[in-house]
């Protein structure tokens, strides 16, 4: 009875969570046009400003694609938006993006931020609040991030 009581519980856990969340991806290009993917975050997290500072990481993205967001934010009627910052802490100079579509950007320096970026956030229940920050390394390269523990929607 107790190994059907486990195996029900990790049922429920693991194969029973929504999948949503982990398949929430951002990533950033070095070229224009989606070229040369140098930043893959998996499972990203809403309202978690995230700081690229890995060597190689910031001041490098040239154009961005994501999937995987809902079509609704829970805060607001419209869908969650992804915004690039100039500045780490998600301050500077911004462009925002619908994270729902396929509106990507294909070339940052149409909007000023080519080889600028330094932090991004996807703003879900409003565009003021940040609830946590991650900071990527200063001085090691990466080519794939996955968040773990990514809030579900």
């Amino acid at each position: 009875m107790r190994a059907l009581v486990f195996s029900l519980l990790v049922f429920v856990l693991f194969i029973g969570a929504p999948v949503a969340a982990n398949e929430r991806e951002i990533t950033l290009y070095q070229n224009t046009n989606f070229k040369s993917s140098f930043l893959d975050i998996r499972g990203a997290e809403v309202q978690t400003c995230y700081n690229l500072l890995c060597k190689g990481f910031e001041n490098v993205a040239s154009s961005a694609d994501w999937s995987g967001w809902p079509e609704k934010a829970s805060g607001h009627a419209g869908p969650p938006f992804l915004v690039f910052f100039t500045k780490k802490n998600c301050k500077g100079s911004y462009r925002g993006y619908s994270t729902y579509g396929e509106s990507f950007p294909s070339d940052f320096a149409a909007v000023g931020l080519s080889d600028k970026i330094v932090s991004l956030i996807v703003y879900d229940k409003n565009f003021i609040d940040i609830d946590k920050t991650i900071t990527f390394c200063e001085d090691t390269e990466l080519t794939t991030v996955t968040v773990s523990n990514a809030s579900s929607f």
